[in-house]
């Protein structure tokens, strides 16, 4: 089980509290896409990531799903600055 002081410690160690992006205004869309071929695997950590951060998690892979180059893992919506703050840490995790 992820907690939010696990997921509080992971963006604190990637974004830390100087980052431009926190602030950026308006509402966003992203998606998280595979780059290489591979095995879905952390989907559900980057998740919880966009969910701590009130972000809207559309559509997402299974874990343990195949994926090819340009296969859309994840798909998101929400806050700029949190979409932001948390691409990196779910990009890591996932």
């Amino acid at each position: 089980m992820i907690t939010d002081a696990q997921i509080e410690r992971w963006l604190r160690e990637d974004v830390g509290h100087h980052d431009v992006t926190n602030q950026v205004p308006g509402e966003t869309t992203g998606r998280l896409v595979s780059k290489e071929p591979g095995v879905v695997a952390g989907i559900e950590a980057a998740a919880a990531v966009f969910d701590y951060l009130d972000v809207a998690v559309t559509d997402r892979l299974e874990g343990g799903s195949d994926v090819e180059p340009g296969d859309e893992l994840l798909r998101i919506e929400g806050a700029t600055r949190a979409v932001l703050r948390g691409e990196r840490v779910a990009v890591n995790l996932a």
